[in-house]
């Protein structure tokens, strides 16, 4: 569990260029292979999107909505493909590592964090007990 020490970087980029991440993530995965799976394939939090291997690779994602910040309730809408959006990833892909060269060419505002294990403690401290279960963010049509 986050053998790799990477810090984490707060960064902007357009809708645009969030679907073309997850474009990249769903690209080498095969449709035909009884478990696809790709090593770019990002998790997210705070989006919601599905994936459709049948379609052609830069086409194959649809339907990606993102959580609204200023709602009391958790709602989510469009993205919007000019809107700027304030993500975290680790540093490997900030800097355009497997693949990623579209938020090392595209983001904006960068902010050096912490390292991700260090969050992780910090969150595993302060919120107990970590609920989990399904969220429904991403969906394979």
């Amino acid at each position: 569990m986050c053998p790799w020490q990477n810090r984490l970087v707060a960064l902007t980029l357009r809708g645009k260029h969030i679907v073309e991440l997850l474009e990249h993530g769903v690209a080498p995965m095969n449709v035909s292979s009884s478990s696809p799976r790709s090593s770019r394939f990002l998790q997210v939090s705070g989006l919601r999107f599905a994936f459709d291997l049948t379609g052609p690779a830069g086409q194959r994602v649809s339907n990606v909505r993102v959580r609204c910040s200023k709602c009391q309730v958790p709602e989510y809408g469009p993205l919007a493909m000019e809107e700027r959006y304030r993500v975290v990833v680790m540093e490997y892909l900030a800097n355009g590592k497997i693949g990623f060269g579209v938020i090392s060419e595209n983001a904006e505002d960068l902010e050096m964090g912490p390292f991700d294990l260090d969050t992780l403690m910090d969150y595993m401290s302060a919120v107990r007990p970590i609920a989990s279960g399904i969220e429904h963010r991403i969906k394979k049509t």
